[in-house]
């Protein structure tokens, strides 16, 4: 059996692994005629939802979500059953 030897690289392959996680910018809202109260998103991130007086939810956090939140965050968006959680990125 023959084998094949490839040239090596003029220059060394580097790879690295690259997230941007913590530097990713995420805002969230809520649409308010959507919202029928459920409070799924309570449950899934309390750091970033809650209820006002009709029980319907309100976004705790202004501005931008810590990195820390992001995937409660996230989870809470898919467990929304009227779909009434808009992430921004």
């Amino acid at each position: 059996m023959r084998r094949i030897c490839w040239p090596k690289p003029k220059f060394p392959i580097l790879s690295a692994r690259v997230t941007f996680n913590s530097l990713a910018v995420m805002r969230v809202s809520v649409i308010d005629d959507a919202c029928h109260g459920h409070q799924m998103c309570a449950i899934a991130a309390p750091e970033v939802f809650g209820s006002d007086e009709m029980g319907n939810a309100t976004v705790l956090i202004s501005g931008d979500i810590p990195a820390e939140l992001q995937a409660k965050t996230r989870r809470a968006e898919s467990n929304c059953p009227e779909r009434a959680i808009v992430i921004t990125d």
